[in-house]
């Protein structure tokens, strides 16, 4: 389960603990602190993530369902028209 709240983590995070939070694999892990998606601190060889650019990273990601709208796609990677998520379901536009 993803946890919503980073309240009850650390105050810094490890690779560890950043894989358990968000329930990733440690490539993974590397890969967001790689590409500079969840910011972090490095002491020495050691990578820290504070537990602020946790939740920032967590806030980025968040998207309301009224803002989501995604063009959709059919088998043969065809254009079909764009999809809007709404409470009544998905909504399809052509």
């Amino acid at each position: 389960m993803i946890h919503s709240s980073t309240e009850h983590i650390p105050d810094i995070l490890t690779i560890s603990d950043l894989q358990q939070f968000l329930q990733i694999s440690r490539s993974t892990a590397y890969r967001l602190i790689r590409e500079k998606k969840i910011g972090h601190i490095r002491i020495g060889n050691s990578i820290r993530i504070p537990r602020k650019y946790v939740a920032e990273y967590l806030q980025q990601g968040l998207v309301s369902v009224e803002d989501s709208n995604e063009r959709c796609y059919n088998s043969n990677k065809e254009s079909v028209g764009n999809a809007s998520l709404s409470e009544e379901g998905v909504q399809y536009d052509r």
